[in-house]
Formats: structure tokens, sequence, C-alpha cells
């Protein structure tokens, strides 16, 4: 099964989605997240998330997906990127 990670504005659940066959399986509920971005850090096996009000947060799979505020950055945001280092 090859998988990948959702994430829902609002009242939050993350997902895990088999891209064979969409079926989806609920990973945690929990709180209120406004508009969002999210990407995966394959080095560090995190899934970075930034969400309207500007708070960067990290979810630790390796963990029951722990919730981990990093930071507040200015401004409203919806898109977060990761890029490779050479």
């Amino acid at each position: 099964m090859r998988s990948r990670r959702g994430l829902t504005a609002g009242a939050t659940q993350l997902f895990s989605i088999d891209v064979t066959t969409g079926a989806t399986q609920t990973l945690l509920q929990t709180f209120f997240i406004d508009n969002l971005g999210m990407t995966y850090d394959p080095v560090i096996d995190r899934l970075w998330v930034v969400d309207f009000a500007g708070q960067v947060l990290q979810f630790d799979p390796s963990n029951g997906f722990t919730r981990s505020f990093v930071r507040s950055i200015s401004g409203p945001h919806t898109c977060i990127a990761t890029v490779p280092v050479p």
C-alpha cells in the first residue's frame, strides 16, 4: 500500500490516504487549524504545517503525530514546501 497524508482545516483530522484505492484512515483528531499548507520532510521524518494565522507546527509520525508549535511568522499563510538540499 502506498499512502500519503492529508490534514483537514477547521476541526482538524489527519488522515492516511491509500493512493491506490482512495481509502482513508484517521490518524489524529484534535485541535482547530484555520486554513493551512502541509509538507513532509523525509530527512527528519516530520510533517510541517503553516496556518492562516502564521503558526508553524510540526507533527511527529514516530510519536503518535504529536504536535509541536515551532514559531509564529507574520502575515497569513496557506502554503509551505520542503526544498531538498543538494
